[in-house]
């Protein structure tokens, strides 16, 4: 994984400025706080730094190059992920599980950051 996009994934995830989803990248609700996949996280500094187009879908989910629940190739090439669209690291047990499960299955940001930091 590209070293730098990491280091701003990982002070994303920690920085408190992203309320943690589930079941998408990016949820958008009009009064509500945005909640995000730690993927979405990923997809929303790519947005920023203009490498994908986000728009919003009548779901209310924001899609990133029109992906609303996998991370998209386009975003994968950027950060250096080699085109995986489902990145893993091992869980507590050792056995490779999928950041999105990690996400969807409870895991705070903050654990997710540290498995980031010292996997990918």
């Amino acid at each position: 994984m590209n070293p730098e996009i990491k280091a701003q994934w990982v002070a994303a995830l920690r920085s408190g400025d992203y309320q943690q989803g589930k079941g998408a990248l990016h949820q958008y609700s009009t009064g509500n706080p945005d909640l995000f996949c730690c993927l979405g996280v990923l997809c929303h500094l790519a947005a920023e730094a203009g490498v994908v187009q986000s728009h919003l879908t009548g779901r209310g989910e924001v899609q990133y190059d029109h992906a609303a629940l996998i991370l998209p190739p386009s975003v994968s090439a950027w950060a250096g992920l080699g085109g995986n669209l489902s990145p893993q690291v091992p869980n507590d047990s050792g056995i490779p599980i999928s950041l999105a499960n990690l996400n969807d299955g409870g895991s705070t940001f903050e654990r997710i950051a540290d498995l980031i930091e010292e996997h990918l």
